[in-house]
């Protein structure tokens, strides 16, 4: 008899002896713990919840089956970290360079009636009976208030317009003390011409500037929730004309720099000549 027909008759009284004692050759299977977490795409009583509770463009999709527990804990989370954005935004308004007091009631409003109605929400979701409540304050999360796609860029890009012509307006407040330096003060000709042509360069630099931004502040401050996705777009073409602004009060500097050069070499006939100088001087400081 050879060795394979020896193992071959062993493994069958083997075989017939784990029957004989009752008991069952049966294939080893996964665990299936994941299945019974109900998660998002787990199988279980959450599966098909959106993963990312911070997309703001559609309202999130609860689906059919969904237990009423899982889809409260991810709407929770989904509103926690809108809250948080708020806070985080309030604090920036209300920061040592935040919004000047023309901007800032109107943007403390905005994140006001947002962070009350997200809170209102929190409230409705926690108390739920209903799959269907806790849908439709998923929905107005969204569509009402769009705290991450519209109202904290629309923040943010107000801030930089107010970081824009605060300076800026402070700068023009200066034009008539140099339009007195450079008509009444004695200096030379040479100097008085070349002063000439820094002021208008950044009397119109200013100007460019100022317009341009409080245009564009206006329109940021006109989007709500509802101007979506047509905010964006505004949004998007408020970063690069914010770009060049910026470029525009840096040259405007520039030109007053070069005008305070001027004014450092001229004899000043008075106090007031002397006064305007150290105005311009101040703002460069």
């Amino acid at each position: 008899m050879t060795a394979r027909v020896v193992r071959a008759r062993l493994a069958i009284l083997a075989l017939a002896a784990l029957v004989a004692a009752g008991g069952a050759v049966v294939a080893t299977a996964p665990p299936a713990a994941a299945a019974s977490r109900g998660g998002p795409g787990s199988g279980g009583p959450g599966a098909g919840l959106p993963t990312d509770p911070s997309a703001d463009a559609a309202p999130p999709v609860i689906p059919a089956g969904t237990s009423l527990a899982a889809a409260q804990q991810w709407v929770e989370q989904a509103l926690n970290l809108r809250q948080s954005k708020l806070t985080s935004l309030a604090a920036q308004v209300d920061g040592v360079n935040g919004a000047p007091p023309g901007d800032r009631p109107k943007l403390d409003a905005l994140i006001s009636t947002a962070t009350t109605g997200i809170g209102n929400l929190l409230t409705t979701v926690q108390g739920a009976t209903t799959l269907a409540e806790v849908r439709t304050a998923a929905a107005s999360m969204v569509l009402t208030y769009r705290v991450l796609s519209v109202l904290s860029p629309q923040v943010k890009l107000v801030l930089r317009c107010d970081g824009l012509l605060v300076p800026a307006e402070k700068l023009q407040a200066l034009e008539p003390g140099i339009e007195a330096l450079i008509t009444t003060e004695h200096a030379s000709k040479q100097v008085t011409r070349r002063a000439q042509s820094l002021y208008r360069d950044f009397a119109g630099r200013l100007q460019s500037v100022v317009s341009a931004v409080g245009s564009l502040d206006n329109e940021l401050l006109a989007e709500t929730a509802a101007s979506y996705p047509g905010a964006l777009g505004v949004f998007a073409a408020a970063k690069p004309a914010l770009a060049s602004a910026t470029t525009q009060l840096g040259l405007a500097r520039v030109d007053l720099r070069q005008m305070a050069a001027l004014f450092a070499g001229a004899r000043l006939s008075a106090a007031p000549g002397r006064r305007r100088r150290g105005a311009i001087d101040a703002a460069l400081a």
